[in-house]
Formats: structure tokens, sequence, C-alpha cells
């Protein structure tokens, strides 16, 4: 996916979550994540194919979730050694007719506490706040690449 297209779709994603860094987790037919970072502008993105992937997904109508997990500049606690661990904000949104429709806070903890390959459900994670999705606005990655 060239990198207008890229912008187009990790843009409107980020624009709502609190920090620089996160882990974003594409669960389709099968499960791959990423590290992006958007800092000053630029954006780095950990394993592009991921990427590629949920271009291509949302392209091609095909249904799963994406898990945005965001690590804040709040301490969700703190190791014996003294390193404090960052509360990460985790939300999520439903793929279906090439959209992104947010998830509640109850409806990204059920799809992130549940094994993907196994369909049982994990236990909470300590340091894990869910928080309600936002609308994503995915018109300029739809939109005809001009040449």
């Amino acid at each position: 996916m060239d990198s207008h297209k890229v912008r187009a779709l990790l843009d409107p994603l980020l624009d709502g979550a609190p920090g620089d860094l996160h882990t974003l987790t594409l669960l389709t037919t099968s499960s791959a994540y990423t590290c992006l970072r958007r800092h000053l502008g630029v954006l780095s993105v950990e394993h592009p194919e991921v990427v590629d992937a949920l271009g291509a997904a949302l392209l091609d109508g095909v249904p799963g979730t994406a898990v945005l997990r965001t690590f804040t500049d709040r301490t969700s606690h703190t190791l014996p050694d003294g390193r404090a661990v960052p509360l990460k904000s985790v939300c999520g949104w439903r793929l279906e007719a090439g959209g992104l429709h947010p998830l509640d806070a109850r409806g990204v903890a059920a799809v992130a506490r549940t094994d993907a390959l196994t369909g049982r459900r994990l236990p909470p994670e300590r340091g894990v706040g869910y928080a309600d999705a936002w609308p994503v606005d995915l018109a300029r990655f739809h939109a005809p690449t001009r040449r």
C-alpha cells in the first residue's frame, strides 16, 4: 500500500488515541499485530504487512476486528524493581462493509479477553483499561488514488 493510503488509513484511526505509541492487532481469518508510533507528525510502522492486510480487508469487505492498545503516560502499577508500568488504553472496531465501526468498552473487552485460536476467555490483564472507540472517517482511504 502506498504511503498516502497508509496515512489515509492510520491518521484518522490514531487521531482519537491518547498517546503516540500503539499496538494494532488485526483479527480476520488470522491474527497479526504491529507497533505504531506517531510522533511530531512522523509515522512509523513496525510491520507494514499488517497495515496492508487491514487495508485489503477494508477494500475487500472482509469482516474482522481491529484492536488498538495505546500506552498512556499514566502509571498502572510499579514493579518490585521500581519500574513503572504504563496504563494501556484498549479500544476496538468491527470491520464490516469497508468501514471501521466503533466498539464500546464492553465489546472490546470481550474481543481482547478471548483467545483468538481457542475462543476461550482470558483472565483480566493488569494495567489495562477498556475504552469506547471513536468514529473513524475512511473517506480519504476509499477515495480513488490520483495519478
